[in-house]
Formats: C-alpha cells, structure tokens, sequence
C-alpha cells in the first residue's frame, strides 16, 4: 500500500478458509503515491459468507487525509454490497471511547460494533500506551482503536483481543481480535 517511515513496505492482508471469489483494492485516500504514508487503501474479497475488508484508515483531525474523507469514500463503495454480509476489519484510527468521530461515523451510517453484540467479552482494548500516530493525544492508557463491524446485528458468542501478552505473545504495537459468531 505504501511506505511507512521511509523504509517499511506496509500493506494489509486477508486470509480465507474459504473460496476467494472476488477481490476489491479500494483507494480511500486522496494521495495514492507509494511514498505517502497518508495513502490509504482497503482490501476487500467476497467468498461464500459476505465481504471481508482489511482496513487502515487515517486519524480523525488529521490535516490532509482526514477520516471522514476516507470514509465517505469506502462507504460508497461498501454500501453497494448491502445483500451481502460486510464485515470491516483492521485499525479504524479512532478510539471507540470517543464521541462524534470515528466510531460514531461508522455506527450512524448502520454498521454494528462486534463487540459490542457479543455475548462474552474481554476488556476490549487494542493498544496500550503510547504508540506512533497517538503520541500527540491525550495520554490514555488503554485505547479500542482496532475494531470488527458488520452491516448486519448478527448473533456473536465471543470477542477477544489476542496478541497482548494475555492471549498469546504481542507481535505489534496494534493488538488482534478475534472474534466468535453463533
């Protein structure tokens, strides 16, 4: 998708059990140039369940590619697909806990929270201390900035952050989650 920091080919990814059956490679950013780390893209396949898209959208306030931006775009493109199940999955940029921004955006627009209808969860967090794109914020110790939403209010036994030295060992400053339908 682009470079980060100068040097690091960053990209997003999906992995299928299933059938792969179509693919979508989505600008969302205004910039598309490979050098950029502003550049912004969603990858998106279909197999037999819905579409999966792999996301990693831009901050809220930030100054050329802000979120909204970003994902009046993506919507677009995703609510054109509204027959099938849609799932987004990945770093949304924006702390759940926050009102009127990011996670505010995507629920008017329809799109349910994983989480938030599962039946057993943890404590839901995906990054803990300070990290890159955040040093600036306000110090919070625990942030949900990593998120699953669905367009459909699906029946979700559990939801659960992994690789944070609770559930296996941290990879990334960006936990997982993993998440359980019924």
């Amino acid at each position: 998708m682009k470079v980060g920091y100068g040097k690091y080919d960053e990209g997003v990814a999906i992995f299928s059990k299933k059938p792969i059956l179509e693919v979508e490679d989505l600008l969302v950013s205004q910039n598309k140039s490979y050098s950029n780390y502003r550049t912004r893209r969603l990858l998106g396949i279909r197999n037999e369940d819905g579409w999966f898209y792999s996301v990693h959208f831009s901050w809220w306030a930030d100054p050329e590619e802000p979120f909204a931006n970003q994902w009046k775009k993506a919507n677009q493109s995703i609510s054109q697909k509204k027959k099938e199940p849609v799932f987004l999955l990945g770093d949304f940029n924006g702390d759940a806990a926050i009102r009127n921004e990011n996670y505010d955006t995507i629920r008017q627009v329809g799109f349910y929270d994983t989480y938030l209808l599962a039946k057993e969860k943890d404590d839901g967090y995906t990054i803990s201390g300070q990290i890159d794109g955040w040093r600036e914020n306000e110090p919070i110790p625990q942030r949900r900035i990593a998120q699953i939403w669905t367009n459909r209010p699906l029946s979700v036994r559990s939801s659960q952050v992994i690789f944070n030295n609770k559930n296996w060992p941290v990879i990334s400053d960006h936990f997982g989650i993993m998440v359980e339908f019924q």
